[in-house]
């Protein structure tokens, strides 16, 4: 990790940053207290607006823009210089050949087969179970009509008279 002397984005303190820091502990940490606030308004009080959660958190509107733009990059996480090996318009995310849309639609459809397949499996089941009802209850109405017993008791022995 190559290490060199930054200034910080926010306040313009002289820092020892790297790829990952670019801000110094003190505007790190009110930072995380504004990521914070920002997503509470959106978890528990539901807000969707950039606007409305500024009204609500007491911070500037750009501010609150800024703070979901990072929470969204680092949700999507580093991309790569490669393009998307599936799609080629994007960016692929590091550790990656596919790009943040192309790997969502790659998982949700993977959930749709796993959900489909195990439909299927217990269809099969079912359909495996009548089968045996149906036939055991085919056999048991076989035998009623006929007078025949599945199980016979025991006739008396001879000896024992």
């Amino acid at each position: 990790m190559d290490v060199h002397l930054n200034k910080c984005q926010d306040c313009d303190r002289v820092i020892m940053s790297d790829e990952t820091h670019h801000l110094c502990d003190i505007c790190y940490e009110k930072y995380d207290l504004e990521i914070g606030l920002v997503e509470d308004a959106i978890k528990i009080h539901g807000y969707e607006r950039p606007e409305v959660i500024a009204r609500h958190t007491h911070l500037t509107v750009d501010r609150v823009k800024h703070l979901l733009e990072d929470a969204k990059q680092a949700a999507r996480g580093p991309e790569s210089e490669e393009l998307c090996s599936n799609c080629g318009e994007r960016n692929a995310l590091m550790k990656s050949t596919y790009c943040w849309d192309c790997q969502l639609t790659l998982y949700h459809n993977l959930s749709t087969e796993a959900r489909q397949a195990t439909m299927n499996q217990e269809q099969q089941a079912a359909q495996a179970d009548t089968g045996i009802n149906s036939l055991r209850e085919t056999m048991e109405d076989k035998r009623r009509r006929t007078g025949a017993a599945r199980f016979r008791k025991p006739q008396q022995s001879v000896k024992g008279r």
